[in-house]
């Protein structure tokens, strides 16, 4: 593709992460309530939350710390520096090559660090095993390997669904503050989506005319991740958002087994 249309498609790339972050909170929420036989908060709830919260004044302390003062905005803006990275709808865009997974992974990682010194602003510590163990399953599902795959497959499917559980942000923070950290939650699961995504797609020739196909397979194919982990966290036990950090790190073990697998099928 020429320059423009590479730049072309990574402003759209950026352009529809924010609504589809969103969009697969609200219809994650929703099939969650169904399943539990409650009618749910509808697929726009988390639009009129982020609305409500930027609507409503910051409280901070007169003794507030820098990290308190500038935390969820550089929260955000890891987290949205990291969804730059991903693919959606294309490979080709001008976004493609300026970083890879371990790019992806140190934004992240530094953007829920950040956040856990926002005085519990953020979920437990234990989930900052999430990182390692999905992107260490994604790095294992692509060696040339096949005795690697169902235990990449097992280690995703188990993280994803430690990290879908429990509230995205919580704690003493509101307004604006309350606003990023929520919308980086959201893209946070949305970048994760979209590496699987990724993986599950087709290949598909560089150009504006298979764009919408793209869209397509990329948009149904997150949605349809994001209710399969509602449903299984709806049929789970309920002590599981309670036990997530162990979940989480028998996800990173087997993540790390689906490597050592695949480098020793590969070099022999």
């Amino acid at each position: 593709m020429t320059l423009l249309l590479t730049w072309g498609a990574a402003i759209l790339h950026v352009l529809l992460m924010v609504p589809a972050a969103l969009l697969a909170e609200g219809l994650a929420a929703t099939l969650r309530a169904r399943l539990r036989g409650t009618r749910g908060p509808g697929l726009l709830m988390p639009f009129r939350a982020l609305a409500a919260a930027l609507a409503r004044q910051i409280l901070r302390g007169p003794d507030a710390s820098l990290v308190t003062v500038i935390g969820p905005a550089s929260v955000l803006a890891a987290t949205m520096a990291a969804a730059c990275l991903v693919p959606s709808f294309t490979r080709d865009s001008a976004l493609s090559g300026a970083g890879d997974l371990l790019t992806v992974a140190g934004l992240l990682t530094f953007a829920r660090l950040l956040a856990l010194l926002l005085d519990g602003a953020a979920e437990d510590g234990g989930a900052l095993l999430a990182e390692p163990a999905i992107l260490l399953a994604l790095f294992s599902h692509a060696l040339p390997a096949a005795a690697a795959t169902p235990i990449a497959l097992a280690a995703l499917a188990i993280a994803g669904i430690a990290l879908s559980a429990g509230p995205p942000v919580a704690g003493a923070v509101s307004g604006r503050d309350l606003a990023m950290l929520m919308l980086a939650a959201a893209l946070r699961r949305l970048v994760f989506l979209s590496l699987i995504a990724d993986l599950l797609r087709p290949p598909l020739p560089p150009g504006p005319d298979d764009w919408p196909l793209g869209f397509a397979i990329w948009l149904g194919t997150v949605l349809a991740i994001t209710a399969l982990s509602a449903l299984a966290e709806a049929v789970l036990p309920a002590r599981l958002p309670a036990r997530r950090r162990e979940a989480l790190a028998a996800g990173l073990l087997l993540a790390v087994l689906a490597t050592l697998v695949g480098l020793a099928e590969a070099a022999s």
